[in-house]
């Protein structure tokens, strides 16, 4: 790496670091100031305001980078290069024999670099934090009463409702479990004071131990029952570690479904996404399919759209920052037109199939992503 390259890329790190501070900046300000009140108290329970702020905006910093790092190396190159011809510095690295792909280089790897980092963030950090991303300023703690996200369990034929969930407890408050399947001596639902995930263990698989139940009456006297072999309610009269008045309903919808719903796809990782698929309990429609294909092309289509945005500073003149960044918008707006479309008609399948819908723009894109990496290597 010359001389040269490490000023081009202190240059490009230097204006992604600006563009990113910049958006980010803009959002924890207004958030922070509509939500003063809520994070003061927060702060004042965690004993330092700094340790308050740093824990709750931290997580939604990794959700902004990982919904912008495309659009921020877009933006940071054509910036980039519009300050170099501003200072007349393009002009004397063109006059000194270097082509647009040679002086882009560098920047081009770190734009590829910053999409990796994204990657990883995707698949490693998000969806560490996935409670804290959907936690409100007004529940920091995790205590306040959410709403419940009704979820139906096509296994057990059990549909989950409550009047909220607790997240820090994993706790659905006043459960109401309507039962769509015949599940012997049951009836058509079970309602209790509370039911608290549980995971797996020796004495039973994981689900919801449902506790106080007021319907069915006289709960501990009804065998433990279910059908195909398997029993999805399991209760005192079978199991004697379940205390009097409490029964344990089996399901693979875990807790974090009925507090995210769609979400929960969205701030998983690939395998989890993968899991949530294959997972026989949850339904999953086209619009999963296409989420998951668009994990894996995504890097690839990140890429593209940095390619896409050679034009605008190899072919155009201007140095006025406000024009560059118009044209730049106007290219971002088409790419991510593009990419809803085909990813609606994929959800819908509506003449196309999921698969189609995720991969549609990359068939798009990337060959005129690659002309146009070609034209500024020879240019």
């Amino acid at each position: 790496m010359t001389r040269i390259d490490r000023y081009l890329l202190a240059t490009y790190l230097r204006t992604l670091l600006i563009c990113f501070c910049s958006l980010a900046g803009i959002f924890v300000v207004f958030h922070a100031f509509n939500n003063m009140e809520e994070l003061a108290e927060y702060a004042r329970r965690q004993g330092s305001f700094v340790n308050a702020f740093v824990g709750y905006y931290g997580p939604f910093l990794l959700a902004i980078f990982d919904a912008t790092n495309a659009i921020l190396a877009v933006f940071a190159l054509v910036f980039s290069v519009a300050v170099l011809k501003r200072n007349g510095e393009m002009t004397a690295l063109l006059a000194a024999g270097l082509s647009h792909g040679r002086i882009l280089r560098p920047m081009l790897i770190a734009a590829v670099i910053v999409i990796i980092v994204a990657v990883f963030n995707r698949e490693l950090c998000m969806p560490n934090w996935k409670d804290q991303l959907g936690t409100k300023a007004q529940d920091l703690t995790g205590q306040v009463q959410r709403a419940l996200k009704p979820c139906y369990d096509r296994m057990t034929g059990i549909q989950f409702h409550g009047r909220g969930v607790i997240v820090v407890r994993k706790e659905i408050v006043a459960p109401a479990l309507m039962i769509r399947s015949e599940i012997p001596g049951f009836g058509t639902q079970i309602v209790g004071e509370q039911a608290v995930w549980t995971d797996a263990s020796d004495q039973h698989p994981g689900g919801y131990l449902v506790s106080s139940v007021t319907q069915p009456e006289n709960v501990d006297t009804i065998p433990s029952a279910g059908f195909g072999g398997r029993q999805f309610v399991l209760t005192r009269a079978d199991h004697p570690w379940l205390e009097p008045g409490q029964c344990f309903v089996v399901s693979n919808i875990e807790f974090e479904h009925l507090v995210s719903g769609a979400d929960t796809d969205r701030l998983s990782s690939t395998l989890q996404l993968v899991r949530n698929i294959q997972n026989p309990s949850v339904y999953s429609g086209p619009d999963a399919e296409v989420m998951l294909h668009t994990r894996i092309v995504r890097p690839w289509l990140d890429i593209s759209l940095v390619l896409l945005g050679l034009p605008l500073v190899v072919t155009r003149g201007d140095k006025n920052l406000f024009v560059v960044a118009g044209w730049g918008l106007g290219l971002i707006a088409m790419f991510f037109f593009v990419k809803t479309l085909f990813n609606g008609l994929g959800s819908s399948e509506t003449l196309i199939s999921p698969a189609m819908g995720a991969w549609g723009p990359i068939l798009v894109f990337a060959p005129m992503g690659y002309s146009r990496w070609k034209a500024a290597d020879r240019t």
